[in-house]
């Protein structure tokens, strides 16, 4: 059971506060590639168009706090293209590490597995909705851009069993992988998304779960879940945390690596979804 301490919003530092600082800059859309049949290569150029396109809806569903008297700036204002293709190299990166240190390259049926575990699990299917319209509904941008990131991570993390944490070990060895994928061609097809995940009465398992018991901080951005920090009763504080994405119910653990310090009294926001 988790625990969460309110505090008044005028002594809240927000996440917002600290990341939308940033002025506010003129951006177009970036049109998507175009690719036929699921069989063909998508380039690094194509995937980080791609990527842009799938965190605009998320920005578009972010919520812009009440406090900050600034209009809400572009998503180029606060996400540069750097950034994203960072994210993009990553997925690559970490779909190599799976196949290079524990011999487990990623199939074409694994994609498609997971493609439709989140069309069945989404808990905001009209966000996947949009997510998917965002990639043309194409199933293979959807399986490489949506499917792939969140498969590769969790994978790689419960494969991983080194006494460093997964964080540090990472920063260690993704210089060394390539932004290349070697994988054979896969006939991807599109399920049909859930559109009551609630009513299925079945238990899933969960990951990416906080490390602390009690005293965690939330924030609701309107796209992501965060939580952060916390104790355990009577024992240490925790300088972790992890973000829930409902529309693809994917789980992500957070880094403590250069993030605010934690405190014991953690404060919980919150908000309704805004469009």
């Amino acid at each position: 059971m988790f625990s969460f301490t309110f505090g008044k919003p005028v002594l809240l530092i927000t996440l917002f506060e600290l990341l939308f600082g940033a002025a506010i800059l003129t951006a177009q859309p970036t049109a998507l590639p175009e690719i036929q049949g699921s069989a063909r290569p998508l380039s690094l150029e194509a995937r980080v168009a791609c990527q842009q396109a799938i965190e605009r809806i998320y920005w578009q569903h972010r919520i812009w706090p009440a406090e900050n008297p600034k209009p809400k700036p572009p998503l180029e204002a606060i996400m540069p293209l750097e950034v994203i293709r960072a994210k993009v190299e990553d997925s690559l990166r970490l779909s190599n590490a799976l196949d290079q240190f524990w011999g487990q390259p990623i199939s074409g049926t694994q994609l498609q597995a997971e493609m439709e575990r989140q069309a069945r699990d989404s808990k905001q299917p009209e966000v996947l909705r949009e997510l998917w319209a965002a990639l043309g509904n194409d199933p293979y941008l959807i399986a490489e851009m949506l499917a792939r990131p969140a498969l590769v991570e969790r994978l790689a993390r419960n494969w991983y069993q080194g006494n460093d944490t997964f964080e540090n070990w990472w920063q260690s060895v993704r210089g060394k992988l390539s932004t290349t994928l070697d994988k054979p061609a896969y006939n991807y097809t599109l399920p049909e998304i859930a559109t009551n995940p609630q009513a299925q009465n079945r238990w899933s398992p969960t990951h990416a779960l906080p490390e602390a018991n009690a005293q965690i901080s939330g924030v609701w951005t309107g796209a992501e879940m965060i939580i952060w920090g916390g104790t355990e009763i009577g024992a240490s504080k925790f300088n972790s945390g992890s973000r829930y994405n409902p529309a693809t119910d994917t789980r992500r653990t957070t880094s403590g690596v250069q993030k605010r310090p934690t405190c014991a009294n953690n404060t919980q926001r919150s908000g309704p979804a805004r469009k």
